[in-house]
Protein backbone atom coordinates (compact mmCIF):
# COMPACT_ATOMS: atom_id res chain seq x y z
CA UNK A 1 0.00 0.00 0.00
CA UNK A 2 2.85 2.07 1.02
CA UNK A 3 5.18 1.52 -2.09
CA UNK A 4 1.80 2.36 -4.34
CA UNK A 5 0.95 5.40 -2.82
CA UNK A 6 4.63 6.55 -3.49
CA UNK A 7 4.72 5.81 -6.53
CA UNK A 8 1.61 7.73 -7.13
CA UNK A 9 3.85 10.75 -5.19
CA UNK A 10 7.12 9.37 -7.09
CA UNK A 11 7.80 12.59 -9.83
CA UNK A 12 11.29 10.62 -10.94
CA UNK A 13 8.35 7.60 -11.84
CA UNK A 14 6.13 10.15 -14.06
CA UNK A 15 5.93 9.88 -17.59
CA UNK A 16 6.52 13.17 -20.11
CA UNK A 17 3.33 14.25 -20.04
CA UNK A 18 2.77 13.69 -15.96
CA UNK A 19 5.64 15.51 -15.63
CA UNK A 20 4.92 18.49 -17.68
CA UNK A 21 1.30 18.60 -16.31
CA UNK A 22 2.48 18.67 -12.36
CA UNK A 23 5.36 21.36 -13.42
CA UNK A 24 2.58 23.68 -14.94
CA UNK A 25 0.31 23.30 -11.99
CA UNK A 26 3.23 24.24 -9.64
CA UNK A 27 4.04 27.55 -11.57
CA UNK A 28 0.03 28.10 -11.77
CA UNK A 29 0.05 27.63 -8.16
CA UNK A 30 2.89 29.74 -7.51
CA UNK A 31 1.50 32.64 -10.51
CA UNK A 32 -1.81 32.14 -8.15
CA UNK A 33 -0.04 32.79 -4.75
CA UNK A 34 2.38 35.77 -5.70
CA UNK A 35 -1.96 37.41 -7.29
CA UNK A 36 -3.08 37.00 -4.02
CA UNK A 37 -0.39 38.25 -2.21
CA UNK A 38 -1.01 41.33 -4.16
CA UNK A 39 -4.28 41.29 -3.22
CA UNK A 40 -4.10 41.11 0.35
CA UNK A 41 -3.48 44.55 1.27
CA UNK A 42 -6.28 46.12 -1.24
CA UNK A 43 -10.24 46.66 -0.76
CA UNK A 44 -10.57 42.81 -1.90
CA UNK A 45 -7.98 41.45 0.13
CA UNK A 46 -9.64 43.01 2.89
CA UNK A 47 -13.61 42.36 2.24
CA UNK A 48 -12.31 38.19 1.74
CA UNK A 49 -10.48 38.15 5.00
CA UNK A 50 -13.88 39.81 6.83
CA UNK A 51 -15.62 36.96 5.89
CA UNK A 52 -13.75 34.87 7.85
CA UNK A 53 -12.80 37.57 10.80
CA UNK A 54 -16.75 38.10 11.14
CA UNK A 55 -17.29 34.16 10.94
CA UNK A 56 -14.83 33.55 14.06
CA UNK A 57 -15.14 36.37 15.91
CA UNK A 58 -19.28 35.49 15.95
CA UNK A 59 -18.38 31.81 16.96
CA UNK A 60 -16.06 33.34 19.28
CA UNK A 61 -18.49 35.36 21.34
CA UNK A 62 -20.56 32.68 21.41
CA UNK A 63 -18.82 30.37 22.91
CA UNK A 64 -17.29 33.46 25.60
CA UNK A 65 -20.90 32.40 28.10
CA UNK A 66 -19.07 34.23 31.06
CA UNK A 67 -15.67 36.32 30.54
CA UNK A 68 -13.06 36.05 33.53
CA UNK A 69 -10.22 38.44 32.89
CA UNK A 70 -7.32 37.76 35.13
CA UNK A 71 -6.97 38.95 38.14
CA UNK A 72 -4.57 41.66 37.48
CA UNK A 73 -6.75 42.87 34.97
CA UNK A 74 -9.47 45.46 35.75
CA UNK A 75 -12.93 44.46 34.26
CA UNK A 76 -15.08 46.99 32.30
CA UNK A 77 -18.02 48.38 33.60
CA UNK A 78 -20.72 49.95 31.81
CA UNK A 79 -23.56 52.65 33.46
CA UNK A 80 -26.45 52.32 31.06
CA UNK A 81 -28.79 55.73 30.41
CA UNK A 82 -32.04 52.99 29.76
CA UNK A 83 -35.29 54.31 28.65
CA UNK A 84 -36.85 54.25 32.35
CA UNK A 85 -33.68 56.13 33.74
CA UNK A 86 -34.69 59.03 30.54
CA UNK A 87 -38.45 59.18 31.40
CA UNK A 88 -38.70 62.40 33.51
CA UNK A 89 -35.80 64.23 30.76
CA UNK A 90 -36.80 67.12 28.32
CA UNK A 91 -38.14 65.65 25.28
CA UNK A 92 -38.74 67.03 21.75
CA UNK A 93 -41.97 66.91 20.10
CA UNK A 94 -41.13 62.96 18.83
CA UNK A 95 -40.86 62.22 22.68
CA UNK A 96 -37.13 61.72 21.85
CA UNK A 97 -34.96 63.18 25.00
CA UNK A 98 -32.91 65.94 23.93
CA UNK A 99 -29.76 65.54 26.27
CA UNK A 100 -28.43 63.04 28.68
CA UNK A 101 -28.74 64.83 31.88
CA UNK A 102 -25.69 66.25 33.11
CA UNK A 103 -26.57 66.59 36.30
CA UNK A 104 -27.16 63.02 36.32
CA UNK A 105 -23.83 62.20 35.06
CA UNK A 106 -22.36 64.33 37.54
CA UNK A 107 -23.97 62.07 39.81
CA UNK A 108 -22.67 58.98 38.66
CA UNK A 109 -18.88 60.32 37.82
CA UNK A 110 -19.25 61.59 41.54
CA UNK A 111 -20.05 57.81 42.95
CA UNK A 112 -17.30 56.16 40.59
CA UNK A 113 -14.80 58.38 41.68
CA UNK A 114 -15.86 57.96 46.05
CA UNK A 115 -15.66 53.83 44.62
CA UNK A 116 -12.00 54.57 43.42
CA UNK A 117 -12.69 53.77 39.83
CA UNK A 118 -9.33 53.24 37.67
CA UNK A 119 -10.72 55.01 34.79
CA UNK A 120 -13.94 56.70 34.04
CA UNK A 121 -15.00 57.81 30.67
CA UNK A 122 -18.69 59.34 29.90
CA UNK A 123 -19.23 58.38 26.62
CA UNK A 124 -20.95 61.44 25.99
CA UNK A 125 -20.14 65.20 23.55
CA UNK A 126 -20.07 68.17 25.60
CA UNK A 127 -19.73 70.22 22.87
CA UNK A 128 -22.66 73.06 24.34
CA UNK A 129 -24.17 74.06 27.76
CA UNK A 130 -26.89 72.12 29.02
CA UNK A 131 -29.90 73.33 27.35
CA UNK A 132 -32.51 71.82 29.84
CA UNK A 133 -31.05 71.58 32.74
CA UNK A 134 -29.89 74.48 35.34
CA UNK A 135 -27.01 74.04 37.02
CA UNK A 136 -26.52 70.97 35.43
CA UNK A 137 -23.43 72.06 33.58
CA UNK A 138 -21.44 73.72 37.02
CA UNK A 139 -22.31 70.07 38.96
CA UNK A 140 -20.68 68.26 36.64
CA UNK A 141 -17.99 70.79 36.42
CA UNK A 142 -17.82 70.25 39.66
CA UNK A 143 -17.48 66.60 39.94
CA UNK A 144 -14.30 66.67 37.60
CA UNK A 145 -12.83 69.38 39.98
CA UNK A 146 -13.42 66.43 42.43
CA UNK A 147 -11.67 63.65 41.18
CA UNK A 148 -8.42 66.26 41.09
CA UNK A 149 -9.02 66.99 44.95
CA UNK A 150 -9.72 63.08 46.01
CA UNK A 151 -7.12 62.34 43.86
CA UNK A 152 -4.12 64.35 45.99
CA UNK A 153 -5.30 62.26 48.89
CA UNK A 154 -5.10 58.25 46.94
CA UNK A 155 -1.83 56.38 46.53
CA UNK A 156 -3.59 55.02 42.92
CA UNK A 157 -5.44 57.93 41.51
CA UNK A 158 -8.54 57.81 39.40
CA UNK A 159 -8.26 58.85 35.95
CA UNK A 160 -11.11 60.90 33.83
CA UNK A 161 -10.83 60.15 29.87
CA UNK A 162 -13.01 63.40 28.36
CA UNK A 163 -14.44 63.15 24.59
CA UNK A 164 -12.86 65.25 22.67
CA UNK A 165 -14.56 65.67 18.79
CA UNK A 166 -12.36 66.42 15.97
CA UNK A 167 -13.49 67.58 12.59
CA UNK A 168 -12.66 66.62 8.49
CA UNK A 169 -10.22 69.79 8.82
CA UNK A 170 -8.55 68.04 12.11
CA UNK A 171 -9.97 71.24 14.38
CA UNK A 172 -11.55 70.32 17.46
CA UNK A 173 -14.77 71.45 18.28
CA UNK A 174 -15.53 73.18 21.36
CA UNK A 175 -15.76 71.34 24.81
CA UNK A 176 -17.05 73.65 27.76
CA UNK A 177 -14.82 71.45 30.11
CA UNK A 178 -11.38 71.61 27.93
CA UNK A 179 -9.72 73.98 30.68
CA UNK A 180 -10.26 71.55 33.39
CA UNK A 181 -8.17 69.00 30.91
CA UNK A 182 -4.64 68.72 32.65
CA UNK A 183 -3.52 65.46 31.61
CA UNK A 184 -2.46 64.32 34.86
CA UNK A 185 -6.24 63.50 36.24
CA UNK A 186 -8.11 64.63 33.32
CA UNK A 187 -7.01 63.38 29.45
CA UNK A 188 -8.86 64.17 26.41
CA UNK A 189 -9.20 60.90 23.90
CA UNK A 190 -11.11 60.21 20.60
CA UNK A 191 -14.07 58.58 20.49
CA UNK A 192 -13.87 57.36 16.94
CA UNK A 193 -13.92 53.79 15.76
CA UNK A 194 -13.89 52.47 12.09
CA UNK A 195 -16.14 50.71 9.59
CA UNK A 196 -15.01 49.07 6.83
CA UNK A 197 -16.19 50.97 3.78
CA UNK A 198 -17.75 48.70 1.60
CA UNK A 199 -20.92 47.61 4.31
CA UNK A 200 -20.42 50.42 6.94
CA UNK A 201 -19.55 47.28 9.57
CA UNK A 202 -17.20 48.87 12.51
CA UNK A 203 -14.44 46.28 12.57
CA UNK A 204 -11.58 48.50 13.83
CA UNK A 205 -10.86 50.77 17.02
CA UNK A 206 -8.61 53.69 15.85
CA UNK A 207 -5.26 54.20 17.32
CA UNK A 208 -5.53 58.26 17.08
CA UNK A 209 -6.18 61.87 15.02
CA UNK A 210 -3.79 64.31 14.84
CA UNK A 211 -5.97 67.83 15.70
CA UNK A 212 -4.44 71.04 15.34
CA UNK A 213 -3.59 73.05 18.61
CA UNK A 214 -4.36 76.06 17.51
CA UNK A 215 -3.73 79.45 15.01
CA UNK A 216 0.01 79.53 14.12
CA UNK A 217 0.81 76.18 16.48
CA UNK A 218 2.09 72.58 15.86
CA UNK A 219 0.05 69.65 15.66
CA UNK A 220 -0.96 67.24 18.36
CA UNK A 221 -1.95 63.80 18.99
CA UNK A 222 -5.28 62.73 20.49
CA UNK A 223 -5.22 58.70 21.46
CA UNK A 224 -8.54 56.81 21.05
CA UNK A 225 -10.31 55.97 24.00
CA UNK A 226 -9.19 52.17 23.99
CA UNK A 227 -5.57 53.21 23.76
CA UNK A 228 -5.91 55.71 26.48
CA UNK A 229 -7.51 53.63 28.87
CA UNK A 230 -5.90 50.55 28.24
CA UNK A 231 -2.44 52.66 29.61
CA UNK A 232 -4.46 54.36 32.23
CA UNK A 233 -5.55 51.10 33.45
CA UNK A 234 -1.95 49.87 33.72
CA UNK A 235 -0.44 49.24 36.83
CA UNK A 236 2.48 51.27 35.75
CA UNK A 237 0.53 54.09 34.17
CA UNK A 238 3.32 56.63 34.35
CA UNK A 239 5.68 55.61 32.61
CA UNK A 240 3.42 54.00 29.85
CA UNK A 241 2.57 57.54 29.38
CA UNK A 242 5.96 59.06 29.31
CA UNK A 243 6.56 56.13 26.19
CA UNK A 244 3.41 57.44 24.88
CA UNK A 245 4.72 61.21 24.93
CA UNK A 246 8.06 60.26 23.33
CA UNK A 247 6.04 58.68 20.34
CA UNK A 248 4.12 61.83 20.16
CA UNK A 249 7.36 63.64 20.07
CA UNK A 250 8.59 61.30 17.39
CA UNK A 251 5.63 61.24 15.21
CA UNK A 252 5.19 64.77 14.76
CA UNK A 253 8.77 65.82 14.33
CA UNK A 254 9.36 63.60 11.34
CA UNK A 255 5.34 62.98 10.34
CA UNK A 256 6.32 59.31 9.73
CA UNK A 257 6.47 55.84 10.97
CA UNK A 258 7.72 53.00 9.91
CA UNK A 259 6.41 50.23 12.07
CA UNK A 260 4.13 50.35 15.03
CA UNK A 261 5.28 51.39 18.09
CA UNK A 262 5.72 48.40 21.18
CA UNK A 263 4.15 49.72 24.40
CA UNK A 264 3.68 47.01 27.55
CA UNK A 265 0.07 46.60 28.69
CA UNK A 266 -0.72 44.50 31.61
CA UNK A 267 2.67 42.30 31.29
CA UNK A 268 2.50 41.95 27.59
CA UNK A 269 3.67 43.70 24.52
CA UNK A 270 1.31 45.76 22.61
CA UNK A 271 1.83 46.79 18.99
CA UNK A 272 0.53 50.39 18.63
CA UNK A 273 -0.44 51.06 14.88
CA UNK A 274 0.18 54.63 14.11
CA UNK A 275 -0.65 54.12 10.14
CA UNK A 276 -3.94 54.72 11.67
CA UNK A 277 -7.48 52.55 10.73
CA UNK A 278 -9.21 56.09 10.20
CA UNK A 279 -6.58 57.26 7.63
CA UNK A 280 -7.12 56.37 3.62
CA UNK A 281 -7.23 52.36 3.61
CA UNK A 282 -3.91 52.43 1.49
CA UNK A 283 -1.60 49.59 1.50
CA UNK A 284 0.53 50.96 4.03
CA UNK A 285 -2.88 50.82 6.48
CA UNK A 286 -3.95 48.06 5.23
CA UNK A 287 -0.67 46.35 6.94
CA UNK A 288 -1.95 47.30 10.50
CA UNK A 289 -5.50 46.63 10.04
CA UNK A 290 -5.45 43.12 11.55
CA UNK A 291 -3.58 44.67 14.71
CA UNK A 292 -6.81 46.81 15.06
CA UNK A 293 -9.81 44.44 14.62
CA UNK A 294 -11.84 44.27 17.21
CA UNK A 295 -12.93 40.73 18.99
CA UNK A 296 -16.11 41.24 19.91
CA UNK A 297 -16.97 39.38 23.70
CA UNK A 298 -18.53 41.12 25.29
CA UNK A 299 -22.11 41.06 24.03
CA UNK A 300 -24.76 43.12 25.77
CA UNK A 301 -28.10 41.44 26.92
CA UNK A 302 -29.90 43.54 23.33
CA UNK A 303 -27.71 41.16 21.04
CA UNK A 304 -29.55 37.86 22.91
CA UNK A 305 -31.83 37.61 20.08
CA UNK A 306 -30.27 37.14 17.46
CA UNK A 307 -26.69 35.39 18.64
CA UNK A 308 -28.07 33.12 21.41
CA UNK A 309 -26.94 35.35 24.62
CA UNK A 310 -27.84 34.25 28.20
CA UNK A 311 -30.86 36.69 29.34
CA UNK A 312 -27.83 39.10 30.68
CA UNK A 313 -25.73 38.61 27.33
CA UNK A 314 -22.30 36.80 27.88
CA UNK A 315 -20.79 39.69 29.98
CA UNK A 316 -17.71 39.54 31.61
CA UNK A 317 -17.86 42.80 33.03
CA UNK A 318 -20.58 44.36 35.15
CA UNK A 319 -23.32 46.35 33.55
CA UNK A 320 -26.05 48.67 35.59
CA UNK A 321 -28.23 50.85 34.65
CA UNK A 322 -29.45 54.36 36.18
CA UNK A 323 -32.42 52.80 37.19
CA UNK A 324 -30.96 50.18 39.00
CA UNK A 325 -28.58 53.03 40.86
CA UNK A 326 -31.75 54.94 42.26
CA UNK A 327 -31.21 54.11 45.70
CA UNK A 328 -27.43 55.94 45.72
CA UNK A 329 -28.71 58.72 44.09
CA UNK A 330 -31.68 59.48 45.39
CA UNK A 331 -32.43 60.99 48.68
CA UNK A 332 -33.76 58.29 51.03
CA UNK A 333 -32.51 55.94 54.24
CA UNK A 334 -28.65 56.73 54.80
CA UNK A 335 -28.39 53.07 56.17
CA UNK A 336 -29.87 51.68 52.74
CA UNK A 337 -27.85 54.40 50.65
CA UNK A 338 -24.67 52.32 52.61
CA UNK A 339 -25.53 49.18 51.98
CA UNK A 340 -26.29 50.00 48.39
CA UNK A 341 -22.83 51.94 48.12
CA UNK A 342 -20.80 49.17 49.38
CA UNK A 343 -22.04 46.72 47.02
CA UNK A 344 -21.67 49.35 44.14
CA UNK A 345 -18.35 49.80 45.46
CA UNK A 346 -17.36 45.86 45.49
CA UNK A 347 -18.31 46.22 41.50
CA UNK A 348 -16.76 49.62 40.37
CA UNK A 349 -13.26 49.92 42.87
CA UNK A 350 -10.06 49.25 40.52
CA UNK A 351 -11.80 48.74 37.66
CA UNK A 352 -13.00 50.69 34.05
CA UNK A 353 -16.05 52.49 34.39
CA UNK A 354 -17.51 53.76 30.76
CA UNK A 355 -21.36 55.66 31.39
CA UNK A 356 -22.99 55.98 27.99
CA UNK A 357 -26.47 55.76 26.61
CA UNK A 358 -27.46 52.58 24.43
CA UNK A 359 -30.82 53.79 23.41
CA UNK A 360 -31.49 54.52 19.86
CA UNK A 361 -32.99 57.94 20.19
CA UNK A 362 -29.44 59.61 20.71
CA UNK A 363 -28.50 57.64 17.22
CA UNK A 364 -25.37 55.82 18.52
CA UNK A 365 -26.22 52.66 17.45
CA UNK A 366 -23.94 51.13 15.33
CA UNK A 367 -23.89 47.92 12.95
CA UNK A 368 -20.81 45.15 13.88
CA UNK A 369 -20.33 41.38 12.87
CA UNK A 370 -22.02 40.75 15.99
CA UNK A 371 -25.31 42.95 15.55
CA UNK A 372 -25.91 46.13 16.39
CA UNK A 373 -24.34 47.99 19.34
CA UNK A 374 -24.00 51.09 21.10
CA UNK A 375 -20.92 53.33 20.71
CA UNK A 376 -20.28 52.71 24.41
CA UNK A 377 -19.73 48.71 24.39
CA UNK A 378 -18.33 49.05 20.83
CA UNK A 379 -15.23 51.03 23.31
CA UNK A 380 -15.64 48.55 25.65
CA UNK A 381 -15.11 45.67 23.45
CA UNK A 382 -11.96 47.46 21.99
CA UNK A 383 -10.93 48.16 25.76
CA UNK A 384 -11.16 44.05 26.23
CA UNK A 385 -9.33 43.28 23.00
CA UNK A 386 -6.28 44.96 24.41
CA UNK A 387 -6.15 44.67 27.87
CA UNK A 388 -6.80 40.61 27.33
CA UNK A 389 -4.11 40.45 24.64
CA UNK A 390 -5.96 39.88 22.12
CA UNK A 391 -4.74 41.61 19.52
CA UNK A 392 -5.10 39.91 16.24
CA UNK A 393 -1.82 39.10 14.19
CA UNK A 394 -1.07 38.16 10.49
CA UNK A 395 0.77 35.45 9.96
CA UNK A 396 4.44 35.02 10.54
CA UNK A 397 6.34 34.92 7.06
CA UNK A 398 7.50 31.26 7.37
CA UNK A 399 4.59 29.66 8.67
CA UNK A 400 2.64 31.69 5.40
CA UNK A 401 5.64 30.41 2.94
CA UNK A 402 5.62 27.05 4.51
CA UNK A 403 1.32 26.83 3.99
CA UNK A 404 1.71 27.87 0.73
CA UNK A 405 4.38 25.51 -0.63
CA UNK A 406 2.26 22.75 1.30
CA UNK A 407 -1.08 24.00 -0.38
CA UNK A 408 0.64 24.68 -3.63
CA UNK A 409 2.00 20.72 -4.26
CA UNK A 410 -0.66 19.25 -2.46
CA UNK A 411 -2.83 20.72 -5.11
CA UNK A 412 -0.65 20.12 -8.28
CA UNK A 413 -1.16 16.35 -7.27
CA UNK A 414 -4.89 16.32 -6.49
CA UNK A 415 -5.11 17.98 -10.24
CA UNK A 416 -2.67 15.95 -12.11
CA UNK A 417 -4.89 13.28 -11.06
CA UNK A 418 -8.16 14.31 -10.97
CA UNK A 419 -10.68 15.84 -13.53
CA UNK A 420 -10.64 19.84 -12.81
CA UNK A 421 -14.03 19.76 -11.17
CA UNK A 422 -13.71 16.83 -9.14
CA UNK A 423 -10.20 18.26 -8.46
CA UNK A 424 -11.86 21.54 -7.15
CA UNK A 425 -13.96 19.57 -4.94
CA UNK A 426 -11.42 17.10 -3.65
CA UNK A 427 -8.46 20.05 -2.76
CA UNK A 428 -11.51 21.98 -1.48
CA UNK A 429 -12.76 19.77 1.20
CA UNK A 430 -9.06 18.20 2.60
CA UNK A 431 -8.13 21.47 2.28
CA UNK A 432 -10.81 22.94 4.75
CA UNK A 433 -10.39 19.78 6.65
CA UNK A 434 -7.25 20.69 7.56
CA UNK A 435 -6.87 24.40 7.82
CA UNK A 436 -10.57 25.14 9.44
CA UNK A 437 -9.31 23.57 12.52
CA UNK A 438 -6.02 24.52 12.55
CA UNK A 439 -7.02 28.56 11.70
CA UNK A 440 -9.47 28.43 14.04
CA UNK A 441 -6.96 26.99 17.10
CA UNK A 442 -4.06 29.70 15.94
CA UNK A 443 -7.34 32.38 15.86
CA UNK A 444 -8.32 31.51 19.68
CA UNK A 445 -4.75 30.36 21.60
CA UNK A 446 -2.24 33.03 19.64
CA UNK A 447 -4.08 35.84 17.52
CA UNK A 448 -2.90 34.81 14.78
CA UNK A 449 -5.67 33.83 11.61
CA UNK A 450 -4.40 31.59 8.87
CA UNK A 451 -6.60 32.73 5.45
CA UNK A 452 -8.31 30.30 4.42
CA UNK A 453 -10.52 32.22 1.74
CA UNK A 454 -7.24 33.21 -0.15
CA UNK A 455 -6.95 29.06 -0.16
CA UNK A 456 -10.04 28.23 -1.34
CA UNK A 457 -10.38 31.06 -3.67
CA UNK A 458 -6.91 30.10 -5.05
CA UNK A 459 -8.15 26.51 -5.46
CA UNK A 460 -11.21 27.87 -7.52
CA UNK A 461 -8.07 29.94 -9.90
CA UNK A 462 -6.69 26.52 -10.44
CA UNK A 463 -9.94 24.70 -11.63
CA UNK A 464 -10.26 27.63 -14.41
CA UNK A 465 -6.74 27.55 -15.39
CA UNK A 466 -7.32 23.60 -15.52
CA UNK A 467 -10.50 24.19 -18.02
CA UNK A 468 -8.74 26.39 -20.25
CA UNK A 469 -5.33 23.99 -20.43
CA UNK A 470 -8.64 21.24 -21.33
CA UNK A 471 -9.85 23.68 -24.08
CA UNK A 472 -6.69 24.40 -25.68
CA UNK A 473 -5.58 20.72 -25.78
CA UNK A 474 -8.93 19.10 -27.46
CA UNK A 475 -8.18 22.14 -29.79
CA UNK A 476 -4.58 20.85 -30.51
CA UNK A 477 -6.27 17.33 -30.89
CA UNK A 478 -8.65 18.37 -32.84
CA UNK A 479 -6.22 20.31 -35.14
CA UNK A 480 -3.96 16.82 -35.26
CA UNK A 481 -7.19 14.64 -36.98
Amino acid sequence: MIRKFFSYVNFTEFSSEQKWHFGFNILMGVIIAVIFCFLEHTGYGENGLNRLFDLFIRQQARDYKTVSPQKDKPKIVFIDFDQESLRDSPKQSEGIPLITPRDKIAGLINLANKANARVIIPDVFFFSSDCCNAGADGKLGTALENIKLENAKRKVKTKLILPVRIDAHNNTYHNIFKKLIDNENIYPAIPDFSATLSDGTVRYWVTYRKAKSGVGQNDEILWSIPVLASVLANDDAGSTLEKLRNIEKDFISVNKISKPATINIKGKDFELPLKSAYEEHNEAAFEELFLQRIRYLLRPPSLKENHDASEDGNLGFERLTVSDLKPLIAEGDSKIKEEAFNKFKDKIEGNIVIIGNSTSDFADIHNTPVGDMAGMYIHGNSIFTILDGKQVREMPGMLSISIEIFTIILTAYIFLYLQALSAKIVATIIMLAIFGPLSWYMFIHTNVLINVVFIISGIGLHKMVADFEAIIKLNDHNNAH
